[in-house]
C-alpha cells in the first residue's frame, strides 16, 4: 500500500523494525504486505522504545502532525486491526501455545512478541497463585506495634508503616510503595526480624535491579539493627539479619555476567521461602519474569520500591502497572510521610501533587523565591562559560549549609571528609550535554573547586559493572593518594567504624567525574542539598517522573534551574508504557 511509505520515512522506526516487519509480510498469506509489514515494525519498536505491547487503541488515538519528525496514528481502527490479524493464523494468534511471532489479547486491544508474552504472563500467573494465601501462624498487630521503636508512639491502627508491616507479613503477595523517607527501610527490617522470630530457618532472599540498591539495602538493615530500633529480636536472629547479602536480581538468578542465560530457573528453581526486592521501580519486565520464573511454587514476594519514580531502562513498568491494577488494591500499602525531609514541607506539598497526579503543582510559588529551601530561578541563567561558572559557584555558596563551605571543599583534610561532601550536595541534570548538563557543570564544578581528576577530594561515578573488582554502575568513589576509594558496609562487629576498598586508576571500570550525575544515574541516591537543571529548551526526556525523581533525591534543600515553561511541559508528560498488567486481572 502506496500511502504506507510513509512510515517508513518516519524516525520513530529503526532500520531492525522493518527487517522484522518485512519478514513478517513475507511469511503472511496476505495481499497487502505493506500492512504486515507496519504492524511487525510496530511491534518491534513498542518494545524498543521501552513498552511490554503494542497498543492498539493508543496508537490509534495518536494525535496527527504535520511535522514529519512526529511519531504517526495508526492508518487503521483497533478493530480493523484485528480483524486482519484474525486471518493470518501463520503469523498471529490468540493462542500462545502455538507459538506464532505475535500474541493478540483481543479484548484489550494488544498484540505482543511471542516472548514479552510470555513475560507477563510468569509474572501474572506467579501473582495469581498468591492472592488467595494468607501466612500462618498470623503475626498479631500488637506484635508489630511491640517490634521497632519507631512504632511505639503511633497508634496500630493509623499508621502507614505498622499497616504495611501487617500486610506483608500476612500475605504471600505484597507491595510497599513509597517515596524516599517514608520509612520503607524501617518496615522492611522490622518484617524481617519477624519472619525470623516467627520462622528462625526462614530462607530469605534479598534483592534489588542495582548493585549499588542491593547494598545500601544491606547497610539499611544493618544500621536499624545497630540503632536499636527492632525492639523484640533476639541476639542470634540479629546476628542471622545482619548477615544476611543483598544481591542483584541477575546475581540472585544466576546471570551476572552480560548475555548469561538465569541458572536458576523453573527447572532449577532457588531454595527461597521469602523473595524480598527493594527499588522494585527499576526492575524490567525481562528480568522481573525470569526472577518469578526461578522462585519455588511456596516461595512468598515482597516487593519495595516508589512506584511514581523513574521506570526500568528496559521495556515494562512492572511496579506501576501492578500498583494500578484494581485486582491487587488489597495487596498494595502506600508509605506517603516523608519523614526525611519533613522540616521542608513547601518541597513535600510539591511532591505529593506530583505523584497524586491529578493537577499541575503551583509553579508561581517555586519560583517567587518565598520558600528559600525549595525555589526555581527561570533560565536563562546566562550560559556562557565564565558567567555560568560564577552564577554556579555562588549557589555553592548558599547551599552548602551545617558546616560544609566552598573554602574547605577547595581544601579537603581527609577521605572522610571528601565523602561527606558528595552525599552533601549534588548536581542533578536532565541531560548529558548542553550548557546545564552533566559534562559542562561537572568541568565548571571540577574549576571552581581546583579539583581536576583524580586529584584528592574527586568523586568519580563507575558506569558499568566489573566483575573481577566488584565495582559496579553506579558506585561512587574518591580520589585520594593515587587510588580510587569506595565506601564498603561497616563490618557487623564494628558498626560505626568507617571501611573503603582501594583500587588504582587501571583497575577502574570505565567511570567519570561526578560533581553532577544525571538524574538517572541519582535513582535510589539521597542527597542534602540538591541542585536541579534542567535544558534550555524542551526535549522529549522530560517527564513527570524525571522531575519527581529528581526533587526526591533531596533531604533539605532544593533549587531548581529551569524555563518555567520547560518544567510544565515535562509535569504535564507523564510517562505511558503500554502494558497489560495493570489491565489483565490476575485472577
Amino acid at each position: 500500500m502506496n500511502s504506507l511509505q510513509h512510515f517508513r520515512n518516519n524516525p520513530e522506526f529503526h532500520p531492525v523494525d522493518w527487517e522484522f516487519g518485512d519478514l513478517l509480510a513475507r511469511h503472511a498469506n496476505a495481499d497487502d504486505k505493506a500492512e504486515i509489514a507496519l504492524l511487525g515494525a510496530m511491534a518491534i519498536a513498542a518494545v524498543r522504545q521501552e513498552h511490554s505491547c503494542l497498543d492498539l487503541e493508543a496508537w490509534s488515538q495518536r494525535p496527527k502532525f504535520d511535522d514529519s519528525d512526529s511519531p504517526l496514528p495508526s492508518p487503521f481502527t483497533p478493530q480493523e486491526w484485528l480483524a486482519r490479524l484474525n486471518s493470518l493464523p501463520d503469523i498471529a494468534s490468540t493462542d500462545p501455545s502455538l507459538r506464532t511471532p505475535l500474541v493478540v489479547v483481543p479484548e484489550l486491544k494488544l498484540v505482543y512478541l511471542h516472548k514479552y508474552y510470555q513475560y507477563e504472563q510468569t509474572i501474572a500467573t506467579f501473582i495469581r497463585q498468591r492472592l488467595p494465601h494468607h501466612t500462618a501462624p498470623a503475626i498479631s498487630p500488637e506484635a508489630i506495634h511491640a517490634a521497632n521503636s519507631y512504632f511505639s508512639a503511633k497508634p496500630f491502627a493509623d499508621d502507614q508503616q505498622q499497616l504495611a508491616a501487617a500486610l506483608a507479613l500476612n500475605r504471600h503477595f505484597a507491595i510497599i510503595t513509597g517515596g524516599p523517607g517514608t520509612g520503607k527501610t524501617t518496615v522492611l527490617a522490622t518484617i524481617l526480624a519477624l519472619e525470623l522470630e516467627r520462622q528462625p530457618d526462614l530462607r530469605i532472599a534479598l534483592a534489588a535491579p542495582t548493585g549499588k540498591a542491593a547494598a545500601r539495602m544491606t547497610a539499611a538493615i544493618a544500621e536499624e539493627i545497630h540503632a536499636g530500633r527492632l525492639l523484640n529480636i533476639s541476639n542470634a536472629n540479629a546476628e542471622k539479619l545482619t548477615a544476611l547479602p543483598a544481591k542483584t536480581i541477575h546475581a540472585l538468578i544466576g546471570a551476572a555476567a552480560p548475555g548469561r542465560k538465569p541458572r536458576f530457573n523453573q527447572k532449577n528453581q532457588l531454595a527461597c521461602d521469602l523473595a524480598v526486592i527493594d527499588e522494585a521501580s527499576m526492575a524490567s519486565l525481562p528480568i522481573m519474569a525470569h526472577l518469578l520464573d526461578a522462585l519455588p511454587p511456596a516461595c512468598r514476594l515482597l516487593l519495595l520500591g516508589d512506584k511514581d519514580q523513574l521506570t526500568s531502562v528496559e521495556a515494562g513498568s512492572v511496579l506501576a502497572d501492578l500498583c494500578a491494577n484494581p485486582e491487587l488494591e488489597h495487596h498494595v500499602a502506600y508509605l506517603t510521610h516523608n519523614y526525611r525531609s519533613a522540616d521542608n514541607t513547601a518541597l513535600c506539598d510539591f511532591v505529593k501533587t506530583i505523584a497524586a497526579q491529578k493537577s499541575l503543582p503551583e509553579l508561581e510559588d517555586l519560583y517567587s523565591g518565598r520558600h528559600p529551601h525549595f525555589q526555581a530561578r527561570p533560565l536563562p541563567i546566562d550560559s556562557r562559560r565564565e558567567a555560568l561558572k560564577q552564577t554556579l559557584a555562588a549557589t555553592l555558596e548558599d547551599m552548602l549549609t551545617d558546616g560544609f563551605s566552598l573554602s574547605e571543599w577547595q581544601n579537603l583534610p581527609c577521605l572522610e571528609r571528601a565523602f561527606a561532601y558528595t552525599e552533601h550536595f549534588k548536581i542533578l541534570a536532565a541531560l548529558r550535554d548542553g550548557p546545564f548538563g552533566v559534562v559542562n557543570l561537572n568541568r565548571l564544578m571540577a574549576e571552581i573547586l581546583s579539583l581536576p581528576l583524580y586529584a584528592n577530594g574527586t568523586p568519580v561515578l563507575v558506569l558499568a559493572n566489573d566483575y573481577v573488582t566488584d565495582l559496579r554502575n553506579g558506585d561512587v568513589g574518591i580520589c585520594w593518594d593515587n587510588q580510587v576509594h569506595f565506601a564498603r558496609p561497616p563490618a557487623p562487629d564494628a558498626p560505626g567504624e568507617n571501611r573503603y576498598a582501594a583500587f588504582s586508576r587501571i583497575q577502574l571500570p570505565p567511570h567519570e567525574l561526578v560533581f553532577a550525575m544525571t538524574i538517572h544515574k541519582a535513582q535510589g541516591s539521597g542527597f542534602t542539598n540538591v541542585l536541579m537543571t534542567l535544558p534550555e529548551n524542551d526535549n522529549p526526556v522530560l517527564s513527570r517522573e524525571l522531575v519527581y525523581t529528581g526533587i526526591t533525591r533531596t533531604k533539605r534543600q532544593f533549587q531548581l534551574w529551569a524555563p518555567k515553561p520547560i518544567l510544565k511541559n515535562a509535569l504535564q508528560r507523564p510517562t505511558s508504557r503500554w502494558s497489560g498488567l495493570m489491565k489483565t486481572p490476575p485472577t
